[in-house]
């Protein structure tokens, strides 16, 4: 998914704002409180001290599962000593909109720049994004084997980090027409991919994926693949879900096992390790977030949790919990209110690929309505997509006016 950072902090802003909420921006849980089987409160501590806060319903959306774990429930760290390589993501400017600067590319100026003996230099592929409106180029490169519960860890990975987005940008300053290039910025934490998990009362299982079960309390799709990041060899790989298509995640899951009143979202879910490397992603957190706030308040109105309730308010809140598909046909069309394409993300032969600009003879009108675009895959300048038997269009996007659509389910196209 290509994002404006910017217009998506406003967005999130005014969310927040319609609905309520109280905001305490920097601020970090230090304690809980438990009475029995059940979470009492909560201690969050910013510059002007220690602040306590009771509830009768709590939702871990930390990341790092940290009320969780200080709550005193039941957690582990990643999965049987498997933990997913954290990222911390770079931007870049100065490349004029008509290069192409594709992941082939980079793992090609990434090996050239090794046989020269530069570095610190860890993975040679990655998803290479434009982002709308100032079309600067977003890569995943510099990484590291860090440990996100351990400050002085992740304080060595954020530097390590940085060290090695300025080698990168050397590297990409050797493509060509990229020789202007500069660093915008770095991310302002390093993008931790697992940390902490809850032990939850059923844990999803990527077997429960591949052999599509249908879940009775399902409160959210998933629909991203297996993206694992190895640790020790920092190569990337991706297992895309049965058909591409979408799967069932339960209420249950979300649920811890120990604790009646502490749901999880997000990457705390519970998923084995690939389950949890499917789930874990923006999107799919996204809705496992929804999930759980409106079990959580199911709980804190009712003092039970209902899933047949929940899916009724998730429904009406417009949540999609039955899986969705297109009907295949020989060509399919999406609308788009375009005049250029920012990115197109790919999944072709059970791998990611990005193709930038990427359809060939794709004609989109101006940005003054929507326009019915046909795609087919001849028109994919990728071989492998042409030859491959369905893939899937996640998002495109304008790099004129910033604007961009993403089609309202997966396209499967053939």
């Amino acid at each position: 998914m290509v994002i404006d950072p910017e217009a998506t902090k406003r967005a999130l802003d005014e969310i927040c704002i319609e609905s309520g909420v109280d905001v305490a921006l920097h601020g970090f849980v230090g304690s809980a409180q438990r009475q029995d089987n059940r979470l009492a409160s909560v201690t969050f501590h910013d510059h002007g001290g220690a602040h306590t806060v009771h509830a009768r319903s709590f939702v871990d959306a930390s990341g790092d599962c940290d009320l969780a774990c200080f709550g005193g429930a039941s957690t582990r760290y990643g999965n049987h000593g498997d933990v997913n390589l954290g990222t911390l993501g770079t931007r870049f400017g100065g490349i004029a909109l008509d290069i192409q600067v594709s992941a082939d590319m980079l793992v090609q100026a990434v090996g050239a720049a090794r046989a020269r003996g530069l570095g610190p230099i860890t993975k040679d592929r990655s998803v290479v994004a434009r982002l709308p409106g100032s079309g600067d180029v977003v890569c995943y490169l510099a990484s590291a084997d860090y440990d996100p519960r351990d400050n002085a860890s992740l304080s060595r990975a954020e530097m390590l980090g940085r060290e090695q987005a300025w080698v990168y940008l050397e590297i990409l300053r050797s493509i060509p027409g990229c020789e202007r290039a500069y660093l915008v910025s770095s991310g302002p934490d390093f993008g931790t991919r697992e940390s902490r998990h809850i032990n939850s009362v059923r844990q999803l299982t990527w077997q429960d994926v591949t052999n599509q079960v249908s879940q009775p309390d399902t409160i959210a799709l998933g629909a991203w693949g297996v993206e694992w990041h190895d640790r020790n060899t920092f190569a990337s790989t991706m297992q895309l879900p049965p058909n591409g298509g979408a799967y069932d995640i339960p209420l249950r899951c979300l649920i811890s096992a120990d604790t009646a009143n502490l749901f999880a979202a997000g990457r705390t879910a519970d998923g084995d390790k690939q389950a949890g490397a499917s789930m874990r992603v923006m999107g799919t957190a996204f809705a496992t977030g929804q999930a759980a706030g409106v079990a959580a308040a199911n709980l804190a109105d009712s003092g039970v949790v209902d899933p047949a309730d929940i899916r009724k308010t998730l429904t009406a809140q417009g949540a999609l919990l039955e899986p969705q598909r297109a009907t295949r046909t020989d060509r399919h069309r999406l609308t788009a209110i375009n005049n250029d394409v920012a990115c197109m993300i790919v999944t072709c032969s059970e791998r990611p690929r990005r193709i930038e600009r990427g359809l060939r003879e794709i004609r989109i009108a101006d940005c003054s309505g929507g326009v019915e675009v046909g795609i087919t895959t001849s028109d994919c300048a990728n071989p492998e997509a042409q030859s491959a038997a369905e893939y899937c269009i996640e998002v495109v996007g304008c790099l004129t006016c910033s604007q961009y659509v993403r089609p309202r389910r997966p396209l499967m196209i053939s």
